[in-house]
């Protein structure tokens, strides 16, 4: 099947692009502006698309089986390449959750979103614990945070989804969701960072989803701050952006003008570091056991790149399906051990039982 990968070229495409390329997908990059990455590649073809340019999106849809919308931001963009791929009749994929789109106006399309780190390789992470550890899995507390940023445009269309994409100040208690408000002048100790950390909780919707496929009763979703440096960053984006929410557009590109350079000169840090931690409560053997999925990194893009094609992969051989699904929903078991073989070189793997939460 002919893949089109929207952005090709972008941070997170590229590791897409470069992998599916090599195991002999047939690719066509579609951009404004051509990459000459990929010109090795004999199954590689360039599609002049500007998705602003509705004549030009659609030929780029029609031109292909599916596609693969990596344009940054996804909460700009990314309904616009939607519509468009739905009106073709073309199966759709997204790293983001796009919450905003309403797959229900196009019941015979397919829609794939959260197909990245996070979300996407996160929701996996409590998938795998529930199945591969778990009769009864009950309780679940998931990480996310550190040094590593993302790029300026996608820190943008981080700030502006986190309305859509789900609550700040949650959590889940005996499958209610109540308020769980952190004062972001304390810190927290977590055996897995070396000083003390700002925790936010934010509850998505992906997470949320997940939680509720394995019947967990509790669940907690916290986003780790090193310190308050990089707090600031999200309160002065979101400040920068308060004035134009109506245009989008025009939002990102205050937000990127406030803090893009901020975010460029953190990323040239040679220690930056990032983690992704899942830790689960529940019944082994009729025993109450604790274990932990922890995931160590100093490139998240190349996990959420490597997890959205995995996500491609799975969408071809499956069966054909309509409506929405998200990416933990299609990744089998055996992705964990792929991802610690894969991504080895600059990330740390690790499972483990533990005596209980880093954070109850």
């Amino acid at each position: 099947m002919q893949i089109g990968i929207l952005g090709y070229s972008g941070t997170i495409a590229h590791y897409t692009t470069e992998i599916l390329l090599k195991k002999g997908f047939p690719i066509i990059g579609g951009q404004r502006h051509q990459n000459h990455d990929f010109d090795q590649f004999q199954n590689f073809k360039f599609m002049q698309t500007d998705v602003s340019d509705k004549q030009q999106l659609t030929a780029f849809c029609h031109a292909c089986d599916v596609v693969v919308n990596c344009t940054s931001p996804s909460s700009v963009y990314g309904i616009t390449v939607a519509q468009a791929c739905a009106e073709a009749g073309k199966i759709f994929v997204d790293p983001t959750d796009l919450s905003e789109f309403q797959t229900e106006a196009y019941p015979d399309t397919g829609f794939l979103f959260s197909c990245g780190y996070m979300p996407g390789f996160s929701e996996y992470l409590v998938k795998y614990l529930a199945e591969q550890y778990f009769e009864q899995p009950e309780s679940v507390i998931l990480y996310q945070g550190g040094t590593d940023m993302c790029s300026p445009s996608a820190f943008a269309d981080i700030i502006l989804s986190a309305d859509s994409a789900g609550k700040g100040d949650t959590r889940i208690v005996n499958g209610k969701r109540v308020p769980e408000a952190i004062s972001i002048s304390d810190t927290f100790s977590l055996p897995f960072f070396e000083y003390p950390v700002i925790l936010k909780a934010y509850l998505s919707h992906d997470f949320i989803k997940v939680c509720e496929h394995y019947r967990l009763a509790n669940a907690l979703s916290m986003n780790i701050y090193p310190n308050f440096e990089v707090m600031n960053l999200y309160f002065r984006g979101m400040m920068a952006s308060l004035e134009c929410l109506e245009d989008k557009k025009q939002a990102m590109q205050e937000i990127i003008a406030e803090v893009g350079e901020d975010i460029r000169t953190m990323q040239k840090n040679p220690a930056r570091e990032n983690v992704l931690c899942a830790e689960m409560f529940g019944i082994v053997n009729g025993k109450q056991k604790y274990f932990q999925a922890l995931v160590r990194t100093k490139n998240n893009s190349e996990i959420s790149g490597w997890f959205l094609a995995e996500s491609v992969q799975a969408l071809l051989k499956g069966k054909a399906f309509t409506g929405r699904k998200y990416g933990f929903e299609l990744a089998d078991k055996t992705l964990w051990e792929r991802a610690a073989n894969v991504l080895q070189q600059n990330q740390h793997f690790s499972i483990s039982e533990i005596e209980t939460f880093s954070f109850s």
